[in-house]
């Protein structure tokens, strides 16, 4: 495999297996928090949504940018895309494709706007075909987590024309 980037931290690998088991292909790259999600669109090709850590340490002080990836066997692993909002920290945790090759990601937003807590909100992209332009969004359930280190847990189904979201969270 290769590595995208040389910077410390978490780094995310993507495998390429066969169905008896051998390893065909690996790819590694800095994923600022080493979370991602990916997922095929009609082609074959692999999107990857995770985060690209930009500054700061541990869950209070991290500043992260969401991040859009697209893995093709032609010309291997480009960064598509990259959000971010007023808050500093953005992340894509799910990612999946809809019938019209719309690009859907969900995960976290930070809101300076906020007090309380709850500074985390549950957010929504949407992404053109290409996944290079934001076309939608982020939709925002605000005050959702207190911090990154709460919960990463969120993925991402969709049924016709339906999204569905499934995102774990700490009760108080």
């Amino acid at each position: 495999g290769s590595t995208i980037d040389q910077a410390t931290g978490p780094d995310v690998a993507i495998y390429r297996v066969s169905t008896q088991g051998e390893l065909l292909a690996s790819n590694s790259f800095d994923a600022g928090l080493g979370k991602a999600d990916v997922a095929l669109d009609a082609s074959g090709d692999v999107w990857i949504a995770g985060a690209v850590q930009t500054g700061g340490e541990g869950d209070a002080d991290l500043l992260a940018q969401m991040a859009l990836w697209r893995y093709t066997s032609a010309d291997g692993l480009k960064l598509k895309s990259l959000y971010a909002g007023s808050g500093g920290f953005d992340a894509g945790f799910g990612i999946r494709q809809d019938s019209s090759g719309s690009i859907w990601i969900v995960g976290f937003s930070s809101n300076p706007a906020t007090s309380g807590p709850n500074k985390l909100d549950l957010a929504l992209w949407k992404y053109d075909i290409s996944g290079s332009s934001l076309i939608a969004g982020p939709f925002l359930k605000p005050r959702y987590a207190r911090s990154i280190g709460e919960t990463t847990q969120v993925r991402l189904a969709i049924y016709q024309d339906s999204l569905y979201i499934a995102a774990g969270k700490l009760n108080g």
